[in-house]
């Protein structure tokens, strides 16, 4: 399941299913006694590391959920664990495809 990690009461963890880290650190670090996970930003890299939808910010920001989505089942949970998503986007252009590809995942914007 990945590589797990564990300092004090955090894990650390890279879980199959997710783009391998572009760096030193972990996609997923979860406070055991809390509970509470955090997931690390993503980019719209697949499995393989390669970046998906060269020029489709859609395909792209499927591919970021595909991602968040891979760390969510590490987690045994879904989307309506989400407390909070952050999106960052290089050209407002890209905003309403970016919008669409969310609003199929959460019901309501928050």
């Amino acid at each position: 399941m990945g590589e797990r990690r564990h300092m004090s009461d955090k894990e650390f963890t890279n879980p199959p299913g997710m783009s391998p880290p572009l760096g030193l650190y972990s996609q997923v670090v979860r406070h055991e006694q809390s509970g509470l996970a955090f997931i690390a930003g993503q980019v719209a890299s697949d499995l393989s590391g390669q970046l998906v939808g060269q020029d489709s910010i859609v395909e792209q920001t499927w591919q970021v959920f595909k991602n968040i989505e891979g760390a969510l089942k590490s987690l045994e949970r879904n989307w309506s664990s989400v407390v909070r998503l952050t999106t960052y986007i290089t050209e407002s252009a890209n905003f309403r495809g970016c919008a669409e590809v969310r609003d199929e995942h959460f019901a309501t914007v928050y």
